[in-house]
C-alpha cells in the first residue's frame, strides 16, 4: 500500500511534508493564512452554508449505480437575480473552515482580506459556490481506514481522474443546482422556493476561478464543456502536464542571486561526489544506501521546497542566501584547522559547512510557520495519498533534478528513481497523461479565459506563459487586449492575461488589505506597489488581475451571453 507521505528528513527539519519528487500541491497559496486564522481568537467567522450532493462514483459506466457524497458551499450575500455563478474548485486538499472563511467570507479574525471569488461576486451581483474535489477532504467515494487510506486498497483510486472530476462539476451544474433547496442561504430563500431554477448554466453564466491545479481544471473544462463553464480565470495553471517536472526549479534559479546559485551548485556537486564514492561510510554502510542518498539530496534542497512558490524569494531563498554568503569563514577555519587545510577540497568543505549553517539558520526562521501550516491546514494524510495517485497516474510534473541543466540546484540523485522510491509498488509504472494533453498544454486555446502568472512562480515553466523555449514551450506573448466572446485563440497567438512582476504562485486570488497609512511601509521593498481603494491598500497582483478580468466580463463576455439569449445585460 501507499507509504505515509511524511518522510523522516522532513519531520526532522520541520520542513515540507511532501517529498520533492512529487508535484507540489497548491495548498501553499493560502495555508500560511489559514494558520493565522487558526491562531485568531477574534469573534466567529461568518456562516457559509455547507451542502452535499450525491454523485456517481463512475460517470462513464451506466451499469454502475454507486454514488458518493460531495461537499459544496454557497455564499449568496451579494446575489441578485440575473447575476452569475462564481465557482471555485478547492482542488487537491481538504476544504477547511479556515479556507472557507478566507475564500467565501473574506474573514481572518484580525485583518481585512479580499478574495477574488467574493470580489467578483460583489461586483457582478453573483452567488459564490465552493467545491470540494472528489477523494479530498470529506468527499470520499470509499470508506477510509484509520490511516486515511481506502479500505479496499489502491484499486479504489481508479475513479480518481481528471475526467471524472470534471464530470462531477458538469453533473452538479446541469442536474443538481437548479433543483437544490438552499434553505440555509437567506437571500435565495427570500426569493422563493424556486430561486435556484435560473442557476442552470443554460440561463446563468458560470464563471470559474482557480489557481494551480484548480486553474488547470477550469481551462480544461472550458474546452471540454463550454456550454457549462462560460468564463475562466486560471491563475498559475501548469497545464503542460508531463512526467519530467525538473523545470520547476528554473524560476527559483532566476530569482536567486548568481553568487548564491554558484555556491549552491558547487556544494551540491561536492556532496554528490561524496555520495557516489566507493566509501559508503558517509551513509553508515547501510544496505539502503540509495534511500540515504535520496534523503541527503532532499536535505540540501530544503531551502527551495514548495514554500518558495507560496512565500516568494524574499522569505525563502534570499534568506538562505544571506546566511550562506554571510558565513564567518575565518572563524570556522580557526576552530576547524586540520592537516589538510590547504588540500584542494578544503574550499568545498568550508562551502559545505556554510551551506549547513545557512540551512540550520533558515530552517529556524521558517519552522514556526511550517509547523502552523502542517498542524492547522492539513490534518489528514488522505489528501497526500490522493495527490500521489493523481501525480503518478495522470498529472506527472515530478520535481526531479536534471543534472544537465545549467539551472539545476539540487542533487543528481533526486532523479525519477528517487521519486519512485518515495512511494509504492501499487502505482502504475508510468504516467498516462494522454487525456489531459489532448487539451493542448502550452498551446491550449480556450476562449473566454484569462491566464495570470507570477514572474518567478516555479510552475510558470509549465503554464501557457512559459518562457522556457529550450523545453519546447512556444514562448507565447501576453496581452491585455480582450478577446471577443467565444473566439478561440489562434495557435501560437498571444495569451490574454497578465504576468505579475516579482510574484510567485497564485498571488492574485486573495490578499490581506491594509489601512492607507501603512502605504509607505508596504512599498518599501520597491517591488510591490499598492492601489488605494475604499481607504485600503490593494496589492497590485490582486487589483490588476481582478480589474482586467472584470473588464473582460463586463465589456465583452457577459453582454455576449445575454445577447445570445435575447436579453439585455444589466451589468
Amino acid at each position: 500500500m501507499l507509504r505515509p507521505i511524511f518522510s523522516p528528513w522532513a519531520l526532522l527539519l520541520s520542513g515540507s511534508s511532501f517529498p520533492l519528487a512529487v508535484a507540489a500541491r497548491s495548498f501553499a497559496k493560502f495555508s500560511h493564512l489559514e494558520a493565522s486564522i487558526a491562531h485568531s481568537n477574534n469573534s466567529t467567522p461568518p456562516y457559509v452554508p455547507t451542502y452535499n450532493v450525491s454523485l456517481p462514483i463512475d460517470h462513464f459506466n451506466a451499469s454502475d449505480t454507486r454514488t458518493f457524497t460531495n461537499r459544496y458551499w454557497v455564499n449568496d450575500t451579494y446575489y441578485k437575480p440575473g447575476g452569475p455563478v462564481i465557482f471555485i474548485n478547492f482542488a487537491e486538499g481538504t476544504v477547511t473552515p479556515a479556507g472557507i472563511a478566507l475564500t467565501l467570507a473574506e474573514w481572518t479574525g484580525h485583518h481585512t482580506f479580499a478574495s477574488a471569488v467574493m470580489h467578483l461576486s460583489k461586483q457582478l451581483n453573483g452567488v459564490a459556490i465552493g467545491w470540494e474535489h472528489r477523494y479530498y477532504g470529506y468527499s470520499q467515494p470509499f470508506e477510509l481506514s484509520k490511516e486515511d487510506f481506502p479500505v479496499g486498497g489502491a484499486k479504489d483510486y481508479q475513479y480518481l481522474s481528471v475526467n471524472q472530476s470534471l464530470e462531477d462539476v458538469v453533473c452538479f451544474a446541469t442536474k443538481h443546482i437548479h433543483q437544490a433547496k438552499l434553505k440555509d442561504n437567506t437571500v435565495l430563500s427570500n426569493l422563493g422556493p424556486n430561486a435556484t431554477e435560473i442557476l442552470h448554466p443554460s440561463t446563468t453564466p458560470w464563471i470559474w476561478v482557480g489557481g494551480s491545479y484548480a486553474g488547470n481544471l477550469g481551462a480544461w473544462l472550458r474546452l471540454r464543456n463550454p456550454e457549462v463553464i462560460y468564463a475562466v480565470w486560471a491563475s498559475s495553471a501548469p497545464v503542460e502536464c508531463r512526467p519530467d517536472g525538473s523545470a520547476y526549479f528554473n524560476n527559483i534559479y532566476r530569482a536567486t542571486p548568481s553568487n548564491c546559485t554558484a555556491d549552491m551548485q558547487a556544494v551540491t556537486r561536492h556532496v554528490d561526489s561524496l555520495l557516489s564514492s566507493t566509501d559508503d561510510s558517509l551513509l553508515s554502510s547501510t544496505d539502503d544506501s540509495a534511500k540515504h542518498r535520496d534523503a541527503v539530496g532532499k536535505l540540501l534542497m530544503h531551502p527551495i521546497t514548495y514554500i518558495f512558490q507560496g512565500c516568494g524569494p524574499s522569505g525563502t531563498i534570499h534568506s538562505f542566501c544571506n546566511y550562506l554568503e554571510g558565513f564567518d569563514v575565518a572563524s570556522y577555519l580557526y576552530h576547524h584547522r586540520s592537516s589538510n587545510a590547504h588540500d584542494a577540497t578544503a574550499g568545498l568543505e568550508v562551502g559545505l559547512a556554510a551551506y549547513l549553517h545557512a540551512l540550520w539558520r533558515h530552517n529556524a526562521d521558517i519552522s514556526p510557520m511550517l509547523a502552523a501550516m502542517r498542524t492547522h491546514s492539513h490534518p489528514n494524510p488522505r489528501d497526500a495519498y490522493a495527490w500521489q495517485w493523481q501525480s503518478w497516474t495522470e498529472i506527472g510534473l515530478f520535481q526531479t533534478i536534471d543534472p544537465a541543466s545549467e539551472m539545476a540546484l539540487g542533487s543528481r540523485f533526486l532523479d525519477y528513481g528517487a521519486a519512485r522510491r518515495d512511494f509504492v509498488d501499487d502505482l502504475p509504472n508510468r504516467v498516462d497523461n494522454s487525456y489531459v494533453r489532448q487539451f493542448g498544454g502550452w498551446n491550449m486555446q480556450p476562449s473566454n479565459t484569462m491566464f495570470s502568472d507570477g514572474e518567478f512562480d516555479p510552475w510558470r515553466a509549465f503554464s501557457v506563459t512559459s518562457q522556457d523555449g529550450h523545453l519546447g514551450a512556444p514562448e507565447r506573448g501576453v496581452t491585455t487586449e480582450i478577446p471577443k466572446c467565444g473566439v478561440s485563440l489562434e495557435k501560437g497567438s498571444d495569451i490574454f492575461g497578465i504576468v505579475h512582476e516579482g510574484a510567485v504562485h497564485a498571488a492574485d486570488l486573495g490578499s490581506y488589505l491594509y489601512p492607507v497609512e501603512q502605504q509607505e511601509e508596504e512599498e518599501s521593498d520597491g517591488v510591490y506597489k499598492n492601489t488605494t481603494l475604499d481607504g485600503l491598500l490593494w496589492p497590485p497582483m490582486f487589483e490588476r488581475a481582478g480589474a482586467l478580468f472584470l473588464r473582460a466580463l463586463k465589456e465583452e463576455w457577459l453582454p455576449c451571453f445575454e445577447e445570445a439569449r435575447g436579453r439585455v445585460t444589466a451589468i
